[in-house]
């Protein structure tokens, strides 16, 4: 819980191992560098949007096991849409309830378009569907590089880089329609 509002949050945490050679430290902290960068001008630019997830708050301090980053992010109460598409919730999804997420999704990655950014991730895993507030796409950038950099690979609902090939706004179109 955020302490300062009350609001629930989602804490991602990784371990960036580094070797203890200088070089290789220098390097991990340098792409550090380059997500904290981009952290900051993304929770400046996603906080208006109430389809997007916001990031609350992000940490690095490198350990003797490598750099512990922390990512605190908005937590959303109702699971993904994959769980949903799969039929884990407890209510099936209706007709209203699926034009009610698509027409929000689809004015998130408008939004998200019209601020000159390209998701370039979108995969039901990454929709989550609030009781309250409806749909929030997460799995900005930010999440994907840390991911990269531990080595974790996301499941994935497409393979890796079937749409990447064509790039920009016409992925994120054509991963809403597939």
């Amino acid at each position: 819980m955020e302490v300062d509002s009350g609001s629930l949050v989602c804490i991602y945490e990784w371990i960036i191992p580094c070797k203890t050679q200088k070089k290789a430290d220098t390097r991990r902290s340098r792409q550090v560098a380059s997500i904290r960068q981009e952290y900051d001008s993304f929770s400046e630019r996603f906080i208006n949007h109430s389809s997007i997830v916001k990031y609350l708050l992000m940490r690095h301090n490198l350990t003797e096991h490598g750099i512990l980053v922390e990512v605190t992010m908005e937590y959303i109460t109702g699971g993904s849409l994959n769980s949903l598409l799969q039929g884990s919730s407890s209510s099936p999804i209706t007709g209203k309830s699926l034009q009610l997420y698509s027409k929000q999704l689809l004015e998130a990655v408008a939004y998200l378009h019209s601020q000159g950014i390209v998701h370039n991730d979108i995969r039901p895993s990454l929709v989550f569907i609030d009781p309250v507030q409806g749909v929030k796409l997460a799995g900005h950038t930010i999440i994907k590089r840390l991911s990269d950099l531990t080595g974790k690979v996301n499941e994935e609902a497409w393979p890796r880089g079937f749409f990447t090939k064509l790039g920009g706004k016409k992925t994120d179109i054509l991963k809403l329609v597939n």
